[in-house]
């Protein structure tokens, strides 16, 4: 280019230009065109610049303010005004001799910090500055980087997970992001992909939520039977402001109204349930038990097990009422006629599991004689004892024989347990042997030998802990062979356990494992190698005993036999254990 002074003068400064032929035909500016705008510079030399200026590049990519960038200007001075086909044609041109330059459109997305892109597929990547747009509003932005990588001109967003690059414009939207995520990527985990599904649903206040009281009511009712919330929290004033914060329209109500609302419910829950018992297509399983309260007072309760028209087996409470004394066999099969009688399922029936108390079995006697029951058989098979009880029977005549080494197992937990200083004392002596601390040791229930066995396994845990701890503090320890026979009845016994647990399941059938449970523990308890001392033998004779007297093969339910020989997995084994 030329000094000022020429430029001042009017005459053309010296420029190196690239002429017309150089460009394609559909962006040659006309002669006269070019030559007004070249007047129009004379006359008003201040004009700003249409091209883009050094300022608007990135640091990295400024030219020095004496570079020639071929376009007949210095850098560093304004330059003539073009026709928009000149400007295009520049731009072009500028483009091709520095290829690393952004263009203006491209200079507002620039990131100093350059990724290294990987190929997804839709082409070779290269090296990027990355890009980040403003206003992501989308929550499927979580699950890709915050910067966005160019490839081929075209920003892309980069899954989190799987790192696949996914065009990232305005026209493009977030459609094949959320697309990704929800459906296509396979390295995102099913927790995450399910919070991700659940964020897209429409809420209510996108569909336009209109708040109705009688529908709030009724769910606050469900809410406050399944989690037993008491009705006095209702009363609470805290409970009306916090309502009243979130719908000032909602009319809190009373612990009185609550609980009226509470046995309505319940009402129409029972209807509901009535009608369905009644139009089974198939029979129906009771499990009956009695207790009593800590108010000495007796209840009932009577479980109904079936499977629905969907074949999903359902379990449902139908009674729970208190039962007076004395708990004769009359008097619990008036209250079972009466639920049944209630209820409308008195010819649905196909057996009742209860426990082995005398008055159970005189009360399901007293209802085959007196009722019209409708019962497969005649009802012999109607009653089944629990297995889970007679198996408490058993383990308990067994137990008797050791009763010296649990006996002093159980004094010494008791000790423990007895005062928080001992039971500091029991965990210094337990971080010394390397063992976890104890908030206090786990005592047995009489009338649940599991309880039992339980307690044993934690005694053999800190044998070391127990013996010390008895040494210091005067108290019976047990000897070397005594250590012995409760690790092999611990061994003896897990088996049991594990025979209790199978058939204490309520949520999923348990018939078919009735027998397999049964013929394993009979062989159990005639194996020689248990009987390796004169306490383990008492133990398996006495055990074998009480077996005899409720499992015997004569004594085993039909019902349960063949539920276990209709599982086709025991085919093939049950005729071997018979025979």
């Amino acid at each position: 280019m030329g000094s000022a002074r020429a430029s001042r003068a009017g005459s053309p400064p010296e420029t190196k230009t690239t002429t017309r032929a150089q460009f394609p035909c559909y962006l040659r500016s006309s002669p006269n065109s070019h030559g007004r705008s070249l007047a129009r510079f004379r006359r008003r030399r201040r004009r700003p610049a249409l091209l883009p200026t050094p300022s608007t590049f990135s640091t990295a990519q400024r030219h020095p303010p004496s570079a020639n960038l071929g376009l007949g200007f210095h850098s560093h001075r304004r330059p003539p005004p073009y026709t928009v086909t000149a400007v295009a044609a520049a731009l072009l041109l500028l483009r091709t001799r520095c290829p690393t330059l952004l263009l203006p459109h491209q200079a507002r997305l620039v990131n100093m910090s350059t990724h290294v892109s990987e190929s997804s597929g839709t082409g070779d990547a290269v090296d990027a500055p990355s890009a980040t747009p403003h206003g992501r509003r989308s929550k499927v932005w979580e699950h890709f980087e915050q910067d966005l990588v160019i490839v081929g001109d075209v920003p892309k967003a980069v899954c989190k997970y799987c790192a696949m690059k996914l065009t990232c414009t305005r026209r493009s939207g977030t459609s094949s992001l959320l697309s990704h995520i929800s459906e296509s990527c396979r390295l995102v985990e099913a927790e995450v992909r399910a919070g991700f599904l659940a964020t897209l649903k429409k809420k209510p206040s996108d569909v336009g939520f209109v708040f109705d009281a009688k529908k709030s009511r009724q769910l606050m009712t469900k809410y406050c039977i399944h989690a037993e919330i008491a009705f006095k929290k209702f009363d609470d004033p805290y409970f009306e402001e916090w309502m009243d914060s979130m719908q000032p329209t909602f009319k809190v109500v009373g612990r009185h109204t609550v609980r009226n609302d509470c046995i309505l419910t319940h009402d129409e829950m029972k209807d509901q349930l009535k009608v369905k018992l009644q139009s089974l297509d198939s029979r129906i399983c009771l499990t009956s038990d009695m207790w009593t309260s800590v108010q000495k007072l007796g209840y009932m309760c009577v479980t109904a097990h079936y499977i629905d028209a969907n074949f999903v087996l359902k379990k449902k409470i139908i009674s729970f009422k208190d039962v007076k004394y004395p708990h004769t066999k009359e008097a619990i099969e008036e209250a079972l006629s009466r639920c049944l009688t209630e209820w409308g399922i008195k010819r649905k029936l196909f057996t009742i599991t209860l426990d082995n108390a005398a008055n159970n079995t005189g009360a399901v006697k007293n209802f085959l004689e007196t009722q019209d029951h409708g019962l497969m058989l005649e009802g012999i098979d109607f009653h089944v004892r629990c297995c889970a009880h007679i198996l408490n029977l058993i383990v308990q005549d067994g137990t008797k024989h050791i009763h010296g080494s649990v006996e002093n197992i159980r004094d010494l937990f008791r000790h423990v347990n007895s005062s928080g200083g001992r039971i500091q004392a029991f965990n210094a002596l337990a971080a010394n042997k390397g063992l976890p601390e104890k908030a206090g040791l786990a005592l047995d229930i009489p009338s649940r030998w599991n309880s039992t066995f339980h307690m044993l396994v934690q005694a053999i845990k800190y044998k070391g802990v127990l013996n010390s701890y008895a040494s210091e503090n005067g108290e019976v320890a047990l000897n070397a062979k005594e250590w012995a026979d409760v690790e092999v009845i611990c061994d003896f016994l897990k088996a049991f356990e594990e025979a209790t647990n199978a058939v204490s399941a309520d949520r999923k059938p348990t018939a078919h494992h009735f027998l397999h449970m049964v013929l394993c523990i009979r062989n159990a308890l005639k194996d020689p190698q248990w009987k390796v001392n004169a306490d383990m033998m008492n133990l398996s004779i006495s055990m074998g005993t009480k077996f005899d007297k409720y499992w015997k093969e004569v004594n085993l339910s039909n019902a349960l036999v063949i539920a276990t020989i209709l599982d086709p997995r025991k085919k093939g084994r049950v005729p071997k254990l018979l025979f």
